[in-house]
């Protein structure tokens, strides 16, 4: 007889602490029946979409989310009514003012007395919003710095194949000037007369074959002191 008076008792206090415990628990939490209704939304979640508990009780989760998603996202919260469970799983929810906070989800099935028939579902939440703008501030900060490098790679590499063609011009400007001179040398060479170049400062950088023979090499020295010692 006390055992039959003390067990309504009890779970009236279990049902009473469940209840304080998912009302002021610090994550977003949220829970759906069977026919896909909110039972339960606790102050948490109140804070995160700026929705009172009072506008979504009795509706579907469906007004939680993207209207672009929320055939989607919805297809998932009936997965989790047969059976299906969340860990980890990326959900963005839409708050009364338009904004889109990114939560992942964890999710539990509640089953009836036949432990087979899933009666509700309780979802856990973690906004990860800023921390997922954190990454994509990041991601794009990496992208721009590739492409820059990417860029100044490639200003790099056409400025050294700039500066690589015009060393390669003007080896070849010298080879043809190279080749010019030695023609000319080859001419003076063959002249029946006494034949030398002077540099500015007097000296002979070319004497023909018939002056070297006269007067010997001048080796770098000057005019006057080549042939007038």
């Amino acid at each position: 007889m006390v055992r039959d008076r003390e067990t309504p008792e009890k779970r009236s206090e279990t049902t009473q602490y469940l209840e304080n415990l998912i009302r002021y628990a610090n994550a977003p939490i949220i829970v759906w029946d069977a026919s896909l209704k909110i039972t339960q939304f606790n102050n948490a979640f109140e804070r995160l979409t700026g929705r009172a508990a009072s506008e979504v009780l009795g509706r579907s989760p469906e007004i939680l989310f993207p209207e672009t998603r929320r055939e989607e996202l919805m297809e998932l919260i009936r997965e989790t009514t047969a059976g299906e469970r969340w860990e980890t799983v990326e959900i963005p929810i839409l708050t009364a003012d338009g904004r889109i906070r990114t939560v992942l989800w964890n999710s539990a099935a509640v089953y009836e007395d036949d432990q087979k028939t899933v009666s509700s579902v309780i979802a856990q939440g973690h906004d990860i919003t800023e921390r997922k703008q954190a990454q994509e501030e990041l991601q794009r900060a990496h992208d721009e710095l590739e492409m820059r490098v990417q860029e100044r790679t490639l200003e790099l590499r056409e400025a050294n194949e700039a500066l690589q063609a015009e060393i390669a011009e003007r080896i070849r400007a010298e080879e043809a000037v190279k080749a010019e001179r030695k023609r000319l040398y080859d001419v003076l060479e063959m002249l029946p007369v006494y034949v030398r170049l002077l540099s500015p400062d007097y000296r002979v950088p070319f004497a023909n074959r018939l002056f070297r023979e006269r007067f010997g090499e001048s080796d770098g020295r000057r005019c006057f002191e080549y042939i007038f010692s």
